[in-house]
């Protein structure tokens, strides 16, 4: 099935196929025979020489073996990180095996194997057992040892099914969770202001530190002086005294500041980018200089967009679209890395060389990977000046992943402010289907997420004390549905019910839409309320519309702006009917919410 994963073979190194995804620079992915040899220091050229054959001939079959799930179109074999993760769990089992003077899988007992995997049910570093997750694909390789016994040398001879090694320990499987609204807008509000404040500022002393880099011609110790000298003269920089006061570094170098503001201008970047696209964390390491685009839709209007390589479907190309902050943090980047990308000719977006955090003439470059991106994104999370910030548990570019579906998803977008615009577009165009396109990852956590987010609305609008709107009756005889004695639980089984059967709910600033095509008066679609005829006056007439108590502020403040501009001199008399219209319809709604007054109540003792 999948003869072309190994592309090359050398006597001691088997090279493996790649995608577009992958950095070439890098050099070929391989698995180095060599080094399996190098780490068994005992036994005879025999022994060693056989088992290295019988590794060969499982990792082949291994390789050829069918699989059953969907492959991409045009790719035709194993990524290679497959193949060398099955390699290196071998790899693993051979090093155990002759340590212990066991020269053959087949000679392996059961005593051996459940010895074996009950070791590798542990971490390396002793803190502790590992994940469910990296448990199953241990034990899976084992598995594959005995299912493809029949097609390698001296094979295994136990079934690992068979060994019931204690898992009770494990961890549960990692669920990366999206970050709780508040903190996340907290998070990405730092980071533009942080793009913003500082940016510049790192862009120059970072140019300022590579025209430094360049003089040719001094020997060690003026080459020092003259370093020496530029952090004494940037010292003396306004924004300085700002950053050390932000940073709690008063008594840090010069060096060691500046060191820390770029980290935190590339984490400031990472947060941007990653929380408003949604990529795959080595979709973002893949980027290149020229990632961002501007193209036009079907209606002639401009779409800013980031080009890559899809991390699955076999690294072909895809697209995001953008908002003008993620042109904002790829120009940064861009001008952050120029004089370096301009001496190596290196086109990835993100760069950086071996030794240091500021680029300097001479170095070699390469492209910045994904676990130093994921430090960048944690560092900032956890900046000095966040202190006072809703606190993030665990940040992780999936994390990120995740909460931007809940951004796209979530529907009254009111809360995010500036991006409500941004996140709406996307909304729109993974219900066209151009956005997500193969990512199936990213739709079910759509899917996810727009269930969770339906729920939440649904619970706040049927534990409600009171409704008003043309559907408040409607939603009354919902919520009578459920017994009092059942509480919460019969009322979230109720949600279920509901959702279940197709409901739709379109919040707003002013409401509820509980959506009904046929009784809609903004004329919507089969999608959804009609986003421009849409307005509190026209839902307020809608039999699909109610409002709660959470919304009496809004309908409040409507009431008291009407009651102002009232009062305005020389007003036309249409205005005035038309405002004291809306005036009554703000009024009835507003004493639709306030606690009902028994007569005797009022009238007192």
């Amino acid at each position: 099935m999948t003869t072309s994963t190994i592309v090359r073979r050398t006597k001691t190194k088997w090279f493996l196929a790649t995608n577009e995804l992958y950095d070439r620079d890098n050099g070929e992915p391989n698995i180095d025979w060599k080094t399996l040899l190098a780490q068994i220091s005992s036994g005879t050229k025999h022994q060693r020489s056989y088992l290295l054959k019988s590794v060969q001939s499982f990792m082949d079959a291994w390789i050829e073996a069918p699989r059953d799930q969907k492959r991409s179109v045009g790719v035709d074999h194993l990524a290679h990180g497959t193949v060398l993760n099955c390699y290196w769990e071998v790899r693993k089992l051979v090093i155990w095996m002759t340590q212990r003077d066991i020269w053959r899988f087949s000679s392996l007992t059961s005593d051996d194997l459940y010895t074996f995997m009950e070791e590798r049910s542990q971490r390396g570093d002793g803190a502790g057992p590992v994940s469910k997750h990296t448990r199953i694909f241990r034990t899976n390789v084992l598995n594959q040892m005995w299912m493809l016994r029949s097609r390698y040398l001296a094979p295994l001879r136990v079934n690992p099914l068979t060994l019931e090694v204690p898992t009770s320990r494990a961890k549960p499987l990692s669920s990366w969770k999206a970050i709780e609204e508040e903190a996340a807008l907290a998070l990405l509000n730092d980071a533009f202001d942080w793009v913003q404040s500082f940016g510049s500022f790192v862009v120059k002393i970072l140019d300022r530190i590579w025209a430094q880099s360049k003089i040719v011609g001094l020997t060690k110790g003026a080459r020092s002086a003259a370093r020496t000298r530029l952090y004494l003269q940037l010292e003396h920089e306004p924004e300085v005294a700002r950053l050390r006061s932000m940073l709690q570094m008063p008594d840090k170098t010069t060096y060691q500041l500046l060191r820390a503001a770029t980290t935190l201008t590339y984490g400031a970047c990472s947060v941007i980018m990653l929380f408003l696209i949604g990529f795959r964390i080595g979709e973002f390491a893949r980027l290149d200089h020229n990632c961002v685009v501007k193209t036009k839709d079907s209606n002639g209007i401009d779409v800013i967009r980031v080009r890559g390589i899809a991390a699955k479907q076999g690294g072909r190309q895809r697209s995001w679209i953008a908002c003008e902050e993620i042109v904002d943090a790829v120009n940064l980047l861009l001008r952050i890395t120029a004089n370096a990308r301009k001496d190596s000719g290196r086109t990835s977006l993100w760069l950086a060389h071996q030794t240091g955090t500021f680029f300097q003439a001479g170095r070699r470059l390469h492209r910045t990977d994904s676990g130093i991106l994921t430090n960048y994104l944690k560092r900032f999370a956890v900046a000095p000046f966040r202190s006072g910030a809703p606190p993030i548990k665990r940040i992780h570019p999936h994390a990120a992943r995740k909460t931007f579906a809940r951004f796209v998803v979530i529907r009254n977008k009111s809360a995010l402010g500036p991006l409500a615009r941004h996140f709406g577009h996307i909304s729109s165009t993974i219900t066209d289907g151009s956005y997500a396109g193969y990512d199936i990852e990213l739709q079910k956590m759509l899917s996810e997420e727009g269930r969770i987010d339906l729920a939440t609305n649904l619970m706040n609008l049927l534990s409600a004390p009171r409704a008003a709107g043309k559907a408040a009756d409607a939603i009354s005889r919902t919520r009578s549905l459920v017994p009092g004695f059942k509480g919460k639980k019969g009322l979230k089984r109720l949600i279920e019910k509901l959702i279940d059967d197709g409901v739709q709910l379109a919040p707003c600033d002013w409401g509820y839409c509980v959506y009904s095509q046929a009784l809609s008066a903004c004329h919507g679609d089969s999608r959804g309320p009609n986003e421009t005829h849409r307005s509190p006056d026209v839902c307020s007439t809608c039999s699909n519309f109610a409002v709660t108590d959470q919304h009496r502020p809004w309908w409040e403040a409507r009431l008291s702006r009407d009651e102002e501009f009232l009062k305005r001199p020389n007003l036309t008399k249409q205005t005035i009917v038309w405002v004291q219209r809306r005036r009554a319809n703000s009024e009835k709604i507003v004493a639709d919410l306030l606690p009902r007054v028994s007569p005797t109540a009022a009238s007192g003792p």
